[in-house]
């Protein structure tokens, strides 16, 4: 049975853009870590923040994540997951048994990007500084459980998925559970 592809990185970089076009390029269902808290709780990802603390907020995106995995059942699926998940040792375990693809970019790139978008938490009055501090915190937990690290920048969303596809394909043979 096909295992879940895990799509990993930081807040901004097309987690949810890319996996939807993965998922709908290979026949796998979708899920985002951010759109599942977000309807089971029926606020926004900056309102939980505010509300439950930055801590709490990743304490959700873990049993989020935890959740997608537990349930994929026979249906094979894609995961954006949460950029904090990699903060969390028994997310990063969960990992392990799972294609986890990197989307990397930089902070300039993504701070422009999250700069049009008002519906995630606020990274402050400096959000390509606190996305720099986020990538040196997180650049090597992604690292060590990345699979395959992509480079998104200036990249077409097909071009991306293309690459994907083709380097789980080339990498090992497809993933499935036995």
């Amino acid at each position: 049975m096909p295992r879940p592809i895990v799509l990993v990185g930081l807040m901004g970089v097309g987690k949810t853009t890319v996996g939807r076009a993965l998922a709908e390029s290979i026949g796998y269902r979708f899920i985002d870590n951010d759109a599942g808290i977000e309807a089971e709780y029926d606020a926004t990802g900056a309102e939980l923040a505010e509300r439950l603390g930055v801590d709490g907020l990743h304490r959700l995106e873990a049993a989020q994540l935890a959740n997608a995995l537990g349930s994929f059942g026979a249906e094979p699926i894609v995961i954006a997951a949460a950029a904090s998940v990699v903060e969390d040792e028994a997310s990063r375990s969960l990992l392990d048994d799972h294609p986890v693809v990197w989307l990397d970019a930089s902070p300039a790139y993504l701070a422009d990007r999250l700069g049009r978008d008002h519906h995630r938490r606020s990274l402050g009055p400096d959000p390509q500084d606190a996305l720099s501090r986020q990538s040196e915190e997180r650049r090597g937990p992604f690292a060590a459980i990345a699979d395959v690290t992509v480079a998104v920048e200036g990249r077409s969303r097909q071009s991306i998925v293309e690459e994907i596809v083709h380097r789980l394909t080339s990498t090992a043979t497809p993933p499935t559970d036995e």
